[in-house]
């Protein structure tokens, strides 16, 4: 009865140990050829602070947030290192100033049209944009997810302006087309 017990138990732990993943997925490697492509804006969300110094402290003035929906963007990246942005989106952006008063929520359509080169950095998993118009694609991009059929980029930037500090955060969400 023992062996048989013992059997039995041995028989259950092999199986559960021969039952790894059965994942067989290829990975999608992050390189320029997979990288390029046509790709749909389906989720774009961001903030805007702004601050100053004053007496040594910072002092914010106000956040914004932002997300927009109703896409109709596209961003096409194409071998030779150049790109388009173009499209139109539904914005809603909120504005809190730091001084008490009620949020204040706008709602705008946002035109997109943007071009120039890119370029793939694999290694660190970024994307620099340098378009012609400073639109929403430009900078330097975190690529935070990669694969065959998504990609998400993420940039945080910071400007100071006349003793004005700007700091951005922006995720965008593409679905390859």
């Amino acid at each position: 009865m023992k062996l048989l017990k013992s059997f039995f138990l041995f028989f259950a732990f092999a199986t559960l140990i021969s039952c790894g993943s059965d994942d067989n997925t290829p990975v999608f490697e992050l390189t320029s050829e997979n990288f390029t492509g046509t790709y749909a804006v389906t989720k774009l969300r961001g903030t805007n602070k702004t601050s100053t110094t004053a007496s040594g402290q910072v002092v914010d003035i106000s956040t914004e947030s932002y997300e927009g929906d109703t896409f109709q963007v596209d961003l096409i990246l194409s071998t030779n290192g150049t790109f388009t942005y173009s499209g139109e989106y539904r914005e809603v952006a909120v504005t809190t100033l730091n001084n008490g008063s009620a949020p204040v929520q706008e709602t705008s359509i946002e035109t997109e049209n943007s071009s120039g080169t890119y370029t793939l950095d694999v290694l660190n998993k970024r994307v620099t944009f340098s378009d012609t118009n400073t639109g929403v694609i430009h900078g330097i991009f975190e690529i935070t997810s990669f694969s065959a059929n998504t990609l998400v980029i993420r940039k945080e930037s910071e400007t100071t302006d006349n003793q004005i500090t700007t700091t951005e955060e922006i995720t965008i969400t593409f679905e390859r087309k």
